[in-house]
């Protein structure tokens, strides 16, 4: 049996995109395991093998860093928080470098099981997977996600990280992209931006949800934020990012009946209870952390109405397709989405629900408010949902990866 080896920047089981290809690999009749950067913490409830490169069960709090480093708690935090700015800074760049070429290296060259394939989720794990590659020859396939190099653009990052950071980072991944046997993203408009910074054009898998991974939460989300059928439920699902319009989702509750509430899923909403609690709806606005990638539908479908609130701050939001939108689907809500292409392209004429513009406070409530005063048209709606889920379901994206990855090893096997 041929061994895929996905290299994990994270756990696995707060991953949902990793866990889902991981878990089409075993259906395919590879041998899949998982090397995790963090180890999960429930690894026997994960559906293929898992292999932790070291450190503690990975957070599943909310708090967490726009820049994540390695090894970055206990001593070394209190440390930065005492060293001047600059200098705490060039002492972070150093660990994350000394984290990804030697400490991970290390761990994987003493832990990591060799593969006849690489599936590497993480350009900064190449390291890793390119010694593992040098001791037992085999294809690389490099899923880069998102275009990030946009993303970290849109952050309120300091003049060291925009002038030593970012161009690093653009490097690093350039010189990943080059030398992988295929690069993977999750849609046409991110693979765009990619091939014209990198010269190399991905395959497209786009993070539709696969149902088959669904576990039942203890509770649903209407239950952890004590609501009952009379209160109208909006969700937002996936941490918070910088070109999401949090903010005016919030304001546009003062514009709504005092009924509608609205609920973060996700990490990095804190802040937002603050603004819930400035603008005066804090008894409206939950913020109820992560949910492990298999109970999330399950967990948001006690909900009304999905709301996506990403906006074109940069390319990369421009043309996303986030987890959130395939969830949400998946969880039959109703849809207040943006007007972004990609979207736009997978939702075409189907009447899913309502367009907004997340920016617009105005627009936001108008839509909501169309939701209350028009429940008869939401048997509809949910049925154009399912439709629509069943369209864009994961078995489909399963087979493309099985495709790719067949034909990835047919070539590496002729070029030997």
């Amino acid at each position: 049996m041929i061994t895929v080896v996905s290299v994990v920047p994270t756990a696995l089981e707060k991953d949902s995109r990793s866990l889902k290809i991981a878990a089409s690999l075993a259906r395919l009749g590879y041998r899949s395991i998982a090397v995790e950067s963090l180890p999960s913490r429930q690894p026997e409830r994960l559906p293929v093998a898992v292999v932790p490169l070291g450190g503690r069960p990975a957070d599943h709090g909310r708090a967490g860093s726009a820049v994540s480093t390695e090894g970055g708690g206990g001593p070394l935090v209190w440390l930065r928080a005492r060293l001047p700015r600059l200098v705490a800074e060039i002492m972070h760049l150093a660990i994350m470098l000394g984290g990804y070429f030697v400490v991970r290296p290390l761990q994987g060259l003493a832990r990591a099981p060799r593969g006849e394939l690489y599936y590497l989720h993480e350009y900064r794990m190449f390291p890793l997977v390119r010694l593992l590659q040098i001791l037992r020859p085999a294809p690389i396939i490099y899923d880069a996600h998102d275009f990030y190099p946009e993303v970290w653009r849109a952050r309120e990052l300091s003049t060291f990280w925009r002038r030593c950071f970012l161009p690093l980072l653009s490097s690093w991944e350039g010189w990943v992209a080059r030398r992988a046997d295929r690069v993977v993203m999750v849609g046409s408009g991110v693979a765009d931006l990619f091939e014209a910074t990198y010269g190399v054009r991905p395959e497209i898998l786009r993070n539709a949800h696969d149902s088959r991974l669904e576990r039942a939460p203890a509770r649903s989300l209407r239950e952890m934020v004590g609501l009952d059928d009379s209160s109208l439920l909006l969700v937002t699902v996936g941490n918070r990012k910088p070109g999401q319009a949090v903010d005016e989702a919030i304001e546009a509750l003062n514009r709504l009946p005092s009924h509608v509430h609205l609920a973060f899923v996700g990490r990095f909403y804190d802040d937002a209870v603050a603004t819930a609690r400035r603008l005066g709806v804090a008894d409206r606005v939950h913020a109820v952390g992560p949910v492990a990638p298999e109970e999330v539908v399950p967990f948001i479908r006690s909900a009304d109405a999905a709301l996506i609130l990403y906006w074109p701050e940069t390319g990369n939001y421009r043309n996303i397709l986030p987890n959130g939108f395939f969830q949400s689907v998946s969880a039959n809500l109703p849809l207040l989405w943006p007007a972004l292409p990609e979207l736009e392209r997978i939702i075409e004429t189907r009447q899913v629900g309502r367009r907004i513009d997340p920016l617009d406070p105005a627009s936001i409530a108008l839509n909501v408010q169309w939701l209350i005063d028009n429940r008869p048209a939401m048997g509809h709606i949910r049925q154009e949902l399912a439709l629509l889920a069943d369209a864009v379901g994961w078995e489909r994206e399963e087979q493309r990866l099985g495709s790719l990855v067949a034909t990835v090893l047919e070539e590496w096997r002729k070029g030997r």
